[in-house]
């Protein structure tokens, strides 16, 4: 079990975006294949890129549901990878899981 970090070291997620985000990655396989499920991974000539998506409002509707719609005021970005990175390295720093 792990503790639970103090608010002000993981706002804007909560224990609860994290607890997602470690479920989801264990049914994905991996981090990186839940962010090609997230389209925040893309392959191109068999290489790994990060991927861009310009729409943002419509990354939002898509991607932050559930759990994470609370994020949605704090998503500012065209590059989902660097957002859904942010909640890895917390469940990583805080459990070692997702490795």
């Amino acid at each position: 079990m792990w503790l639970v970090p103090e608010m002000k070291d993981i706002y804007p997620f909560t224990t609860k975006h994290i607890v997602k985000m470690k479920r989801e990655i264990r049914r994905a396989g991996d981090f990186d294949a839940l962010m090609r499920k997230k389209l925040a991974l893309k392959t191109e000539n068999n290489m790994p890129l990060i991927a861009r998506y310009k729409d943002i409002e419509e990354y939002k509707r898509r991607f932050l549901i559930g759990a994470y719609a609370t994020l949605r005021p704090h998503y500012r970005t065209e590059v989902p990878y660097a957002f859904w990175s942010k909640i890895y390295l917390l469940l990583s720093e805080r459990t070692g899981a997702g490795e």
